[in-house]
């Protein structure tokens, strides 16, 4: 939601002039900034009105000063908020979250052209705990799915650095970090089996000098960027780098193009795990 309904006479509100009187100009900060932040994260996968911004990041946005000693500017925010839950302006369910449900009565359809959006918004009714309930559910759905996947994620990208580490002839990383963006890249276009498969062949390849006329030691993020395409299992690498083949390179395939992340592509060990849980 890009804006939201103003009234000009706000300052003259009931309850707002004594959110003035409490707390000054940074009461009336405080309780905007919340408003626009609550404001701004609505869309047609989160009709929640929470404010998901805390105290700490919201003192650092208005540069908030604590006049008391011993106070932080976080302790004055706080403050703040309570005397908004206080006043009703918010309200605070019993895990602590802060929700603006009147701020419902500020938005229409007329501010947004998402047509699912706009359906969602004509749904809406004054203080409608059904709607809001609903809004809830499917936001909280949302962010599990959003953690299981990156949990997928993020063990697969462990797991590929692991087998690496593991093989016999690969050079080795004292630190997974500078390798881990180059890995998740890699998921995106190959399948985990394949870069697995892919790693086993190469690593074969460049212990047996022997056997096989390439061996050329990458880095785990140079194999993946450079040399994963010659060595997955359908351009058959065991056979296009036996020195029988007159020691000629690889002629590079055709690389597929990038693909949406899919947990298809994961570890699929982690994902019945998972799934399972």
């Amino acid at each position: 939601m890009k804006w939201f309904k103003h009234d000009t006479d706000s300052s003259r509100n009931k309850k707002i002039h004594k959110l003035l009187m409490r707390h000054g100009a940074q009461g009336y900060a405080v309780y905007f900034y919340c408003l626009e932040c609550i404001a701004g994260s609505l869309d047609q996968d989160n009709l929640t009105f929470e404010l998901e911004h805390d105290a700490e990041i919201i003192a650092d946005a208005l540069k908030i000063k604590a006049e008391n000693i011993g106070q932080s500017p976080v302790d004055v925010v706080n403050h703040i908020i309570k005397t908004i839950v206080d006043l009703d302006l918010f309200q605070m369910d019993n895990t602590g979250r802060v929700y603006c449900y009147k701020l419902k009565e500020r938005v229409d359809k007329s501010m947004t052209s998402n047509p699912k959006m706009r359906e969602m918004l004509g749904k809406l009714k004054s203080h409608d705990p059904v709607m809001i309930q609903s809004a809830k559910v499917m936001q909280e759905e949302n962010r599990l799915d959003k953690k299981r996947k990156d949990n997928i994620l993020n063990q697969s990208i462990n797991n590929i650095f692991d087998y690496w580490m593991n093989c016999k002839s690969t050079p080795k990383h004292k630190d997974i970090k500078p390798h881990i963006k180059v890995i998740e890249k890699s998921l995106n276009d190959y399948d985990y089996e394949e870069i697995k498969n892919a790693i086993k062949n190469y690593d074969e390849v460049i212990s047996d000098f022997n056997t096989y006329f390439f061996n050329y030691k990458w880095t785990i993020s140079n194999f993946l960027k450079r040399g994963l395409f010659q060595f997955i299992d359908e351009v058959e690498p065991l056979n296009n780098f036996r020195r029988d083949k007159n020691n000629k390179p690889l002629t590079e395939p055709t690389r597929r193009p990038a693909r949406v992340p899919e947990t298809g592509n994961l570890d699929p060990e982690i994902m019945k795990q998972l799934n399972a849980s």
